[in-house]
């Protein structure tokens, strides 16, 4: 039996993750660029979707002993990108953050 790992709880109910395991869904630090990005992943720059400012919601929790400024929250950037090789890592110092994409329930990528 092949049991779905990906799941969350929600009103006391499981619910599965299908994640779309070709998209990959990249944080990225400020500065970064398509050409870099496809440069240093080695992946075709069509292969890279638009890279965007990260929108931070309303609340930010900072440990006690961060300060916010130095944190550079909002100097993030995001983007997906397509890959032919789900296993391989995603190893870039540009990349701060990598997962696959879970698509909405109602449409798939």
């Amino acid at each position: 039996m092949l049991l779905n790992p990906n799941y969350y709880w929600y009103n006391g109910k499981k619910h599965f993750l299908n994640l779309n395991t070709q998209k990959i869904f990249l944080i990225l630090g400020e500065g970064v660029d398509k050409s870099a990005l496809s440069n240093d992943l080695q992946i075709e720059e069509d292969k890279i979707e638009d890279i965007n400012r990260l929108s931070l919601g309303s609340s930010i929790i900072v440990h006690r002993d961060q300060d916010i400024k130095d944190a550079k929250i909002y100097d993030y950037n995001w983007t997906i990108i397509t890959v032919s090789d789900p296993q391989k890592d995603i190893l870039s110092e540009m990349v701060l953050y990598y997962s696959p994409v879970i698509p909405p329930k109602k449409e798939s990528f």
